[in-house]
C-alpha cells in the first residue's frame, strides 16, 4: 500500500525532477522525504504507488513513462542534478515542469524562444531542486513573474534536435552532423564543439565545472549552435584558429585533448560526419602533416593528406632524409620547416609532389649505374660527368651521390645504334677507348667527340664487341686526328674560356664576366682535373652573339671611338644592360636587336662613311657570317 494519501498522474512531457517535487509538494513532504518513503522515479515504484496510468485508457502517457523511467535510470549523466531550470512563459501556460529543462545543454525554450532561466531575480540565488513548492523559489518568489531573454536562432534549432531526439521524433531538418544521434551522443557532440573546440579553453577544456548552470552553459550551446548552422564551414575555421595561434605543428598540442576526444569517446558511427568534416580539413588545410603514429585517423587519410612528414616521404621513396632536404631546398618538393621551442626541427612536404619525385628517381640511376652502362670507370665518369649530362645533380647534399637522368644515358647510348658490332676493328680504326687509353684526351675533347657524333658531324664506323657502352665505338683514326685538331683551335662543340674571349675578340676576364653575370652559359669543371674551369658550348655562345653585342666591337666595325658610340646610343634611348656603370662589367653590353634598329636608321656617321659602307658594316655585325664563322 502506498504511504502517500495524494497520488497525482505524472504529465505528458513532464520530467522526473519536476514530478517528484509536485508530487512532494502535493502530500506536504520534501523530496527527500519520497526517498525515505521509498517513492522513487522507477516503473515499479510508480506502479507499486499507483502513479502510473492505465495502459489501456492512456497507452500514450504510459509508454511515454516506460521510455522516461528507462532513460533516467539507465542514462544519469544525461540529466543536470546541479540546477533546476525553467521557461516562465511555459509555466504560465502550464504548471508543469517539462523534461526537457531537465536535460544538459537544453538551455532554451523550442516554443517561445527565450533562454531558460535558473537564477531568481529576487534574492539572486540558484533555484534549488530541494525548495518547497514547484512554483516558487525557495525565497517564496513567483517564478512565473521572471522575465527572461531572447535566444539566438540557432541556439532555439539546436534544442529543438534534442527535443525531437528526447521524444523520439523523428527530425528530418536536422543539420547533418546531428542526424542519427541519441541524447548522450548529442550532448557529447555539443560539448566537444562548444568547450573542446573553442579557442583559449586549454587542454583541458572537455572538463567543465558547473555545465549545468546557465552561465556555462548557455556559453558552450551557442558556440556549438552556430558552429553546427554552417557546417561544414564554421568548423574548419574553428580548426583553423587553432593552428594560427599555436606554433606547433603536432595535432596533440594544436587542438589538446579535443583530438583524442574525436577518435575515442566520440568513435560511434554516428559521429563519421563529423570525423569527416575533421579529415577534410587535415587534408585542405592542416601543414604539420600526418604521422603515422597518428594512429587514431584512419589509415586512407595517410594516402589522402596534403602535407606529409618527411620522413614518411622518405619512406615512400626510398630515399635518405639528406636527400628529402635536398629535394627541397633545390625547389624540386614542396616543403615546410617548423622550429619548436626545444629547437626540434620538423619538416612536412607536400604529398602532391612526391609523384613527380618519384618519377624523376625512376628514371635516373647513380653514377656507379651511368659508369657500367657506358662502359667508363667511376673515375672517368666523375671527370666528364657536368660537360656529357648537365641535367645531372646530387641526390642530397654536397656529400652526397650523383644522380643522371636515365633519359640522358639513352641518348648518349644511342650513337650505338645501327652500328655493325665487330669482333676485330678493321686497321685504321680506334675506339674511344682506345682514345683515352693512347691518345691522351682530355675530358672536354671525349665530350665532344661525343656530342658530334650524336649530332651526325662525325660518323662512328661500329662497334667493338667486346667493350660495353661508348666505350667500344668505332672511328676512323685519320678522321679523328682531323677533328681534334680542328677542335684544339677552338672550333670544336666545347670551348675554354680563353677560346671564347678569343672568338668574341676581348679580354679574358670581361669573358668571365659574362659568365657570372648570367649572360654566357657554361659548365664549370673541377679545378682538380686536367683543363679544369669554364666550359661553353659552342651553341650557348651563339646564342650569345645573337643576342648581345658590345660597344667595341660596334666601333670596330663601323669604325667609330667606342665613346661616341656609348654616347650616341644614350642620346637615343639604348641603354647598356651590362657595363661599369650597371654591374660593374669590363665591357659595356646591349641587346643587338635594339643597335640594329638605330644604327640602321642613324645619321651620326662621318660624311666619309657612306650608307652603304654602314650597311655593309651592319651585315658583318651578324653571327651567321660563313666566311667567319662564330666572329663578328
Amino acid at each position: 500500500m502506498s504511504p502517500l494519501l495524494i497520488r497525482p498522474e505524472p504529465e505528458n512531457n513532464e520530467g522526473p525532477r519536476g514530478y517528484l517535487l509536485r508530487l512532494a509538494e502535493a502530500n506536504y513532504l520534501q523530496m527527500i522525504d519520497l526517498e525515505k518513503l521509498g517513492v522513487l522515479f522507477t516503473l515499479d515504484s510508480l506502479q507499486s504507488n499507483g502513479l502510473m496510468p492505465n495502459s489501456a485508457l492512456d497507452p500514450v502517457l504510459y509508454d511515454y513513462l516506460t521510455r522516461l523511467t528507462d532513460l533516467w535510470n539507465q542514462k544519469p549523466r544525461i540529466w543536470n542534478s546541479q540546477a533546476a531550470r525553467f521557461c516562465p512563459h511555459c509555466l504560465k501556460n502550464e504548471p508543469v515542469w517539462q523534461v526537457g529543462w531537465e536535460l544538459y545543454f537544453y538551455d532554451a525554450c523550442p516554443e517561445h524562444g527565450v533562454w531558460l532561466i535558473d537564477r531568481c531575480s529576487s534574492c539572486g540565488q540558484n533555484i534549488k531542486w530541494g525548495r518547497g513548492a514547484l512554483l516558487r523559489c525557495q525565497c517564496g518568489a513567483d517564478l512565473r513573474q521572471e522575465v527572461p531573454v531572447a535566444s539566438s536562432s540557432s541556439g532555439t534549432a539546436l534544442v529543438k534536435v534534442l527535443q525531437n531526439i528526447l521524444h523520439d521524433r523523428p527530425d528530418e531538418g536536422a543539420l547533418i552532423p546531428l542526424q542519427k544521434l541519441d541524447i548522450t551522443q548529442m550532448q557529447q557532440l555539443t560539448r566537444y564543439i562548444g568547450a573542446g573546440l573553442r579557442p583559449g579553453m586549454g587542454m583541458r577544456a572537455l572538463k567543465i565545472r558547473h555545465a549545468g548552470t546557465m552561465a556555462i552553459s548557455w556559453t558552450i550551446t551557442s558556440h556549438a549552435a552556430e558552429v553546427f548552422a554552417n557546417w561544414p564551414a564554421a568548423f574548419h575555421e574553428l580548426l583553423n584558429q587553432f593552428e594560427r595561434q599555436e606554433s606547433s605543428r603536432s595535432l596533440k598540442f594544436v587542438i589538446g585533448q579535443a583530438y583524442r576526444y574525436l577518435y575515442t569517446v566520440l568513435s560511434a558511427p554516428q559521429f563519421d560526419p563529423v570525423r569527416f568534416a575533421f579529415e577534410e580539413w587535415l587534408l585542405s588545410s592542416w601543414k604539420g602533416g600526418v604521422a603515422r603514429r597518428n594512429r587514431r585517423l584512419v589509415e586512407t587519410i595517410m594516402h589522402r593528406a596534403e602535407w606529409i612528414p618527411a620522413k614518411l616521404a622518405c619512406s615512400e621513396l626510398g630515399i635518405s632524409m639528406k636527400r628529402i632536404q635536398f629535394l627541397v631546398q633545390s625547389g624540386m618538393l614542396e616543403g615546410q620547416t617548423t622550429v619548436y621551442q626545444s629547437g626540434r626541427r620538423f619538416l612536412t612536404v607536400k604529398k602532391t609532389g612526391l609523384d613527380q619525385v618519384a618519377s624523376f628517381l625512376k628514371t635516373g640511376i647513380n653514377l656507379k649505374t651511368a659508369a657500367k652502362l657506358l662502359g667508363f670507370s667511376k673515375k672517368r665518369i666523375r671527370g666528364i660527368l657536368l660537360l656529357l649530362f648537365p641535367n645531372a645533380s646530387r641526390s642530397g647534399g654536397v656529400s652526397t651521390p650523383w644522380f643522371v637522368p636515365l633519359a640522358d644515358i639513352d641518348a648518349v647510348l644511342s650513337i650505338r645504334e645501327n652500328l655493325p658490332v665487330v669482333a676485330l676493328p678493321d686497321e685504321g680504326c680506334v675506339s674511344i677507348n682506345h682514345l683515352l687509353r693512347y691518345f691522351i684526351w682530355t675530358e672536354s675533347e671525349m665530350v665532344a667527340l661525343i656530342k658530334e657524333t650524336q649530332q651526325g658531324n662525325i660518323k662512328a664506323v661500329g662497334v667493338q664487341a667486346d667493350l660495353v657502352g661508348v666505350n667500344g665505338v668505332l672511328y676512323r683514326e685519320a678522321e679523328i686526328r682531323v677533328w681534334r685538331d680542328r677542335h684544339k683551335q677552338g672550333q670544336g662543340s666545347w670551348l675554354t674560356l680563353a677560346q671564347v674571349a678569343e672568338i668574341l675578340m676581348i679580354h679574358k676576364e670581361a669573358a668571365s664576366d659574362f659568365i657570372h653575370l648570367g649572360f654566357l652559359q657554361s659548365v664549370m669543371l673541377p679545378r682538380i682535373l686536367p683543363g679544369g674551369g669554364h666550359r661553353i658550348s659552342r651553341v650557348d655562345l651563339e646564342h650569345f652573339q645573337k643576342e648581345y653585342v658590345t660597344s667595341t666591337e660596334i666601333a670596330r666595325r663601323v669604325e667609330q671611338p667606342a665613346r661616341k658610340i656609348r654616347v650616341a646610343l644614350a642620346g637615343n634611348g639604348i641603354a647598356p644592360i651590362s657595363g661599369s656603370k650597371v654591374d660593374f662589367g669590363r665591357q659595356t653590353l646591349y641587346i643587338r636587336s635594339a643597335v640594329e634598329a638605330f644604327l640602321d636608321s642613324s645619321d651620326f656617321l662621318d660624311d666619309n662613311v657612306g650608307k652603304s659602307n654602314l650597311m655593309g658594316n651592319l651585315q658583318a655585325l651578324s653571327p651567321n657570317d660563313d666566311s667567319k664563322p662564330l666572329d663578328f
